[in-house]
Parts: structure tokens; sequence; C-alpha cells
């Protein structure tokens, strides 16, 4: 299988996405029409592409998390996994693995996914304050 090669999208213009539209197997609603409203400016947008084919797309947001998680130590350059999609049509063949791999940073997300992201190497972190109202919290650290 060829490699997954990760492209970091350029800024675009307020309330505009930097995402192809309407492309079969990816959420244009998380995508296109509320990019900005959940990216903000300071978002990263990257896109993964398999022999041509935009296969994958993530959202980065260069925070740490604002909870304690017991056991969780510094993150060194953290950056919420704020959005993660692979397509429709290519989900189950390792192509979000492959993705995760390719951000190397210290990642950390609340995922609803939760055993893709037990799957796939990252570390489940229960909050100090016991608050189990949200969504697992998990970290990946480069």
């Amino acid at each position: 299988m060829p490699g997954l090669i990760l492209q970091q999208l350029p800024p675009t213009s307020a309330w505009a996405s930097p995402f192809e539209p309407r492309l079969p197997g990816f959420n244009d609603g998380w995508w296109i029409r509320t990019w900005r409203e959940s990216g903000r400016d300071e978002a990263d947008a990257l896109s993964f592409f398999d022999s041509g084919e935009e296969v994958a797309r993530a959202m980065l947001l260069p925070h740490a998390p604002q909870a304690a998680h017991v056991g969780l130590g510094r993150l060194v350059h953290p950056m919420e996994l704020a959005r993660f999609e692979v397509a429709a049509h290519r989900q189950g063949q390792g192509i979000g693995r492959r993705a995760v791999e390719l951000m190397v940073q210290d990642l950390w997300v609340h995922g609803d996914a939760a055993g893709f992201y037990e799957r796939t190497g990252w570390m489940r972190y229960n909050r100090a304050d016991g608050d189990r109202s949200i969504v697992p919290f998990f970290t990946l650290h480069a």
C-alpha cells in the first residue's frame, strides 16, 4: 500500500473552510459549514492523501486541556485533535491509525470513538475532579 501523505492546508479568509466541499465520504457539516466557529483562526487544517485521493481530515487546535486528569504528566507541545474523520468508504483500512502516526505532536482528544483511540495506542485518563459526564479523555505522545 502506498504511503499516506499529510498536507497542511493554507489558512483561509474569515469564515471560509480550507477543505474541498461536497467530497464523497466526508461530513460537510464538520468541514465546511461549521469550520470557523469550531476552529477559530488558530486551527490547523490537515488533509491526508493516498494515491492522490483525500482519505482523511483533521483539525488541530494549539492548546492544553483545561481540566486536570489523574496521572497525566505535562504535555510539551499540546494540540487538541478537535476533529478527525476518515472518508466513509475508506474506514477499516488502517488509514486512521496511519494518519494519527503522521501527526507527531502531544495530541489530546475528548473522544466518542473510545475503541479507535484505545486500539491505536492512545492513553485514557480520568478527570481529577471525578466528573464522568463528558466523553473520555485520551492523549498520544510524540
